[in-house]
């Protein structure tokens, strides 16, 4: 018990950077949403929507490199390094959260739903299941890169 206790307490220690991380992006989609806004009432473009948001596939890379970090911090004692290892994994994987999100709702565009069911169905999966939402989001936008979730045929909107 003492030793899954100091395993956590390790996890959160190395991890304080990537939750500050996160809340940067929470506010930048909130500023995102709100430019969105904005924008409507003037002429420039608006922002693109959410279900085609993607990254790059290089970005698989920054999750290799920070499990590598982790463990070679791990290997060789090098905390600072299992540090860094973990901002990078947790960083990535929240941005490939919002690429899963951005699958979803491609998804949920396709099936019909309209824009206030799939905010109440993300949002209500968000506020009840946040650890498992976040990790399934990340997984759902890592997998993506290999298997192109939004190329596969569904159904239509009405079918």
């Amino acid at each position: 018990m003492q030793a899954s206790s100091e395993t956590a307490l390790e996890v959160l220690q190395s991890t304080w950077v990537a939750s500050e991380v996160v809340w940067f992006w929470v506010t930048l989609v909130a500023a995102w949403w709100f430019l969105g806004r904005v924008q409507a009432r003037r002429e420039e473009p608006e922002l693109g929507p959410l279900a085609g948001f993607d990254l790059p596939d290089a970005w698989i890379g920054v999750v290799i490199a920070g499990m590598a970090g982790v463990l070679l911090g791990r290997q060789l004692d090098l905390n600072a390094v299992a540090v860094i290892g973990w901002n990078l994994v947790f960083g990535a994987g929240f941005v490939f959260a919002v690429r899963g999100v951005a699958v979803q709702t491609f998804w949920m565009e396709r099936a019909g739903w309209r824009r206030p069911v799939r905010t109440a169905v993300l949002g209500i999966g968000f506020l009840l299941a946040l650890p498992v939402f976040l990790i399934m989001g990340a997984g759902l936008g890592l997998f993506d890169a290999w298997f192109d979730f939004r190329r596969i045929r569904g159904a239509q909107a009405g079918e």
